[in-house]
């Protein structure tokens, strides 16, 4: 019995926009006379290889949503004034008191961000 090959490659799924910026470069790399087809495989060998840790973590920072932002915030207003339902907090996100408290606690919320990317 023949034995199947295992594929070598796999389809990732990326935006159109980086697509073309792909397409661009693919169109660049490959105008030349002789040598064989550079394929977007060799390209992203290269970038993968120079990725750092600081761009790791700006990928990270850049994936915090507004609402992991606005829990942590909940997480210390109840440290500070205890236990609140949903809708309690949500009424203290849209009083004019909370831009204060927000003024207060944002190096609190940073710091905890980046413990939690760590």
């Amino acid at each position: 019995m023949k034995e199947t090959k295992k594929p070598t490659s796999e389809s990732i799924r990326i935006r159109k926009a980086e697509h073309e910026v792909i397409d661009a470069i693919m169109k660049k790399a490959n105008n030349k006379n002789i040598g064989k087809k550079i394929v977007p495989s060799d390209l992203l060998a290269i970038l993968l290889r120079s990725v750092s840790d600081n761009q790791i973590k700006q990928l990270q920072l850049s994936s915090v949503r507004h609402t992991d932002r606005k829990k942590l915030y909940r997480e210390i207003y109840v440290e500070k004034h205890g236990a609140t339902t949903d809708d309690e907090f949500e009424g203290f996100v849209m009083s004019s008191d909370f831009p204060k408290f927000k003024k207060e606690h944002d190096k609190a919320v940073d710091s905890k961000i980046m413990k939690s990317l760590a």
